[in-house]
């Protein structure tokens, strides 16, 4: 999907799965009298219900099943570590600072920042992971303050508190799926310093960001950069390379073909490296990528 789409699909996935969460809690026992254990549950559950639905944007958009659901289990198993450590420091600091937005907004923001390794930790890219730590505990932080906010508001402001609460609950939960998901797309659209986007093909419109190195191109879900052409080798049809700002695509035996930029320039099949540049285009098969790069878009 395009940039602008990932934030958007990011934001609608990331609040359902804190609707998610909500829905599952409200099945639940009461155990409103030992708040510690249910906020220990609470950060469970919202983390494995965001982290899970963060993990199906890829898989579901692309209509990929087995991707789908081995990221919603991937994000769903580093969510809920995230939610109970998040959650479990976050209500130590309330305690301690005797209420209040802070403990409350650093621990939904620990929980985000760990729900946002889940993708970088599952292809091995360590600059995913910063993005999605940063994006996620910024969001983390506007969400629970803004979680914090609605509580506050039903408690001080309306006669049957307890449905308030709930009410309030419910409404902070998908607004901090939806802010961690939204902010964690942002974050990498902003820092990553390139990307293919597909100019031509099944995947048209679709962008890779180029978050490390080497990265492998091929037809299937197993390549990091997976184009679903049958006219694409399975694997390795190209790899990718970040020599610090440069970007590099090695092929063998003409598999890629540099396209020229002008009638005056002829097309060449890449036969080892060669070095791109800002609006390069390059083929696969009847796939064609073209490399956009930070500050030259």
């Amino acid at each position: 999907m395009s940039r602008p789409f990932r934030i958007y699909y990011n934001i609608v996935f990331g609040g359902f799965g804190g609707l998610a969460a909500y829905l599952v809690a409200g099945t639940l026992p009461d155990l409103t009298q030992n708040n510690f254990v249910w906020e220990l549950l609470i950060g469970l559950l919202a983390g494995a219900g965001i982290g899970g639905a963060l993990g199906a944007v890829d898989g579901a958009l692309g209509k990929r099943w087995a991707p789908m659901l081995l990221g919603i289990a991937r994000g769903a198993a580093i969510g809920a570590i995230g939610g109970v450590v998040g959650l479990a420091i976050g209500e130590g600091l309330f305690l301690l600072t005797q209420g209040g937005f802070v403990g409350r907004a650093i621990g939904w923001g620990l929980l985000g920042a760990i729900v946002g390794t889940s993708e970088g930790i599952a292809t091995r890219a360590p600059r995913k992971i910063s993005y999605g730590v940063v994006g996620g505990a910024l969001g983390g932080i506007v969400g629970g303050a803004l979680f914090e906010g609605l509580t506050q508001f039903a408690l001080n402001n309306t006669a049957d508190s307890l449905q308030a609460q709930n009410l309030a609950a419910g409404i902070g939960l998908v607004l901090v799926g939806a802010c961690i998901g939204s902010l964690i797309a942002l974050v990498e659209i902003v820092f990553v310093n390139a990307y293919f986007k597909v100019m031509r093909g099944k995947q048209e419109g679709k962008d890779f960001n180029l978050v490390k190195s080497p990265m492998t191109i091929g037809r299937t879900d197993g390549n990091d950069i997976p184009l679903y052409d049958n006219e694409v080798e399975p694997r390795g049809a190209a790899v990718v390379h970040l020599i610090g700002n440069a970007v590099q695509i090695e092929s063998k035996n003409g598999r890629a073909v540099l396209l020229g930029r002008s009638r005056e320039q002829q097309s060449k099949p890449i036969d080892g490296r060669e070095t791109l540049e800002d609006g390069d285009r390059v083929q696969l098969g009847k796939t064609v990528l073209l490399l956009r790069k930070r500050g030259k878009r």
